[in-house]
């Protein structure tokens, strides 16, 4: 899976500082506005709804940062679940892996090494679980066939393998690798179209928040509130923020009840697939 996308916390920072100056600024700077227009209107005219428009623009936007914070977050949990479920794999993977290792031991220790391969232990030990539960059941399946003492001849000193006990070892643990492989991959791609539906709503976002701060930056600068046009003005390399980083005196303290402080479940770095691109289960040491 790729990375889990930019921090959404520099938006959010952004989105509510321009929310908090359009509620607080925007009667101001419509009437300042309007005072300027109002000569060259005409009798009766109606005067430009600037900030009926600009109240609906950022009620469009609120709900589009509702819905980016909600899918962060959600996001967030999904994948530290996925993180849990896929060590609780490794770790079936590795109980497994230290009893096929264990087996070949035993097995070498009865037979002379050119045994080992009929029974599909040549080798190390498979590391990815799709191909350790292949391996696996391979090695129980000739365990239990009927010709197995003529498969493998004769033993060195006279100490023949008794192999119920070891298929009752490995055997068992196979339903449970699968069952928790299974339920890893659904995992997956639980967080890969929650990433998917992140990606749009941000994309959704940054298009209403740019709507919004460009109209209320030229409103301000209209009205002769440059100083605040620059604050809301729009990033040109960073979507969905405004160009100026705002204070944190000058930023919401929440948005209907999302604390700006701990919006998102994802920290200012991108966060990285926690699964190692090359999965790995520890080296066997015994089949007990």
């Amino acid at each position: 899976m790729a990375k889990l996308t930019v921090s959404i916390t520099g938006k959010v920072r952004s989105c509510l500082f321009l929310l908090a100056a359009l509620g607080e600024q925007g009667p101001k700077v419509t009437q300042l506005v309007l005072d300027k227009l109002q000569p060259s209107l005409k009798r009766g005219e109606e005067p430009p709804p600037f900030l009926a428009q600009l109240q609906a623009l950022g009620r469009l936007l609120r709900a589009a940062l509702e819905l980016m914070i909600a899918l962060d977050r959600k996001l967030y949990d999904e994948d530290e679940l996925r993180a849990t479920l896929f060590a609780d794999r490794q770790e079936i993977a590795g109980k497994l892996g230290r009893k096929v290792g264990g087996l070949r031991r035993i097995v070498l220790g009865h037979y002379p090494d050119a045994k080992a391969e009929k029974l599909g232990l040549q080798g190390r030990t498979e590391q990815e679980p799709v191909a350790l539960l292949r391996q696996s059941e391979l090695i129980c399946q000739k365990l239990r066939r009927e010709d197995l003492e003529k498969m493998l001849g004769d033993p060195l000193f006279d100490l023949q393998l008794d192999p119920e006990p070891y298929v009752l070892q490995v055997d068992p643990v196979l339903p449970r690798l699968t069952e928790a492989y299974e339920v890893h991959q659904r995992a997956r791609r639980r967080v890969d179209n929650l990433l998917d539906e992140k990606k749009e709503a941000v994309t959704s976002y940054d298009v209403a928040f740019l709507r919004v701060a460009r109209q209320f930056e030229d409103l301000c600068r209209l009205a002769g509130k440059n100083e605040l046009a620059d604050k809301v003005r729009p990033s040109l390399t960073h979507p969905g923020e405004t160009a100026e980083r705002p204070d944190d005196s000058e930023v919401l303290d929440s948005a209907d009840g999302v604390v700006a402080a701990d919006v998102a479940g994802e920290p200012e770095a991108p966060v990285s697939e926690a699964e190692p691109r090359s999965e790995t289960a520890p080296e066997p040491s015994d089949v007990g």
